[in-house]
């Protein structure tokens, strides 16, 4: 069993993801956009900030260096 993405709001825009393993993720807009991209060094918390983005619902998509791609939705 793989483990999972999970994503807790912390409020403001800001968001606690808790991510499988070594990652790299990219937010997209509903447009599909690309609109901020990071790196995880490994499992455990990462803040992703959207505070700067227009409100709305976005995409957050998490490639682990070893297992599937994963997907959240976020809000701003």
């Amino acid at each position: 069993e793989r483990p999972a993405l999970h994503a807790v709001a912390l409020g403001h825009g800001r968001w606690s993801v808790v991510l499988p393993a070594a990652s790299t993720y990219q937010v997209t807009d509903m447009r599909g956009a690309a609109v901020l991209r990071g790196r995880a060094p490994g499992s455990g918390a990462t803040v992703v900030d959207l505070g700067g983005l227009a409100p709305g619902m976005y995409a957050l998509a998490v490639v682990p260096v070893h297992g599937p791609l994963q997907v959240a939705k976020l809000f701003r």
